[in-house]
């Protein structure tokens, strides 16, 4: 085999697997916004809209950063009230479940 085609068939495999990798990292990205999505819209239908941060992350598996960011997006796009309680803790009030059309939400 010449040195052009084993760069090309080199180039290729790698390119290949680069794909793969990028379809993977995009899908588990959908995946997980999928997941935190179902699991605050069950949070906000259990607890009166009420859901903090730490109840996300208990209930989705996922960890603290992610769940922020997503539950802060989240509060901006449904218009939920942000309240911060005398010890620190912040919670978010959602509209409740029910009466939201979660389908037009953007993605993470």
């Amino acid at each position: 085999m010449s040195d052009v085609s084993s760069l090309v068939s080199g180039t290729f495999i790698l390119g290949s697997l680069f794909g793969l990798g990028i379809s993977w990292l995009l899908s588990a990205k959908s995946d997980r916004y999928e997941k935190l999505l179902r699991e605050t819209k069950y949070l906000v239908n259990s607890k009166d809209g009420i859901v903090t941060v730490s109840d996300l992350v208990f209930n989705a598996g996922i960890p603290p950063a992610k769940c922020k960011k997503f539950i802060e997006r989240l509060a901006i796009q449904l218009d939920a009230e942000v309240e911060l309680t005398e010890t620190g803790k912040i919670f978010y009030k959602f509209p409740t479940a029910n009466n939201l059309d979660y389908k037009h939400l953007k993605g993470n």
